[in-house]
């Protein structure tokens, strides 16, 4: 499985793969969840949309130098 990690096989199962055992195990649980919550929605309409804007909107800002110096300083102080 040279591009991929994981093979879905109809009415078989999953297969994963990772660097270890517990990375599988893992990626095929996650599958095996996304799977069932697919199943649980997809007979249902959806009634709220986002848009790729509002969910991009969702993402943290990274911090800014200044930011994070602050922050850190701040720490320090409760900590102290």
């Amino acid at each position: 499985m040279k591009d991929h990690h994981a093979v879905l096989w109809p009415h078989h199962g999953i297969f994963g793969t990772g660097s270890s055992i517990d990375e599988a195990f893992g990626l095929i649980e996650t599958i095996e969840k996304a799977a069932q919550i697919y199943m649980l929605i997809a007979k249902h309409d959806i009634q709220q949309r986002i848009t790729d804007q509002e969910l991009a909107d969702l993402v943290p800002k990274p911090l800014t130098l200044f930011q994070k110096k602050e922050s850190s300083t701040y720490k320090h102080r409760l900590t102290s």
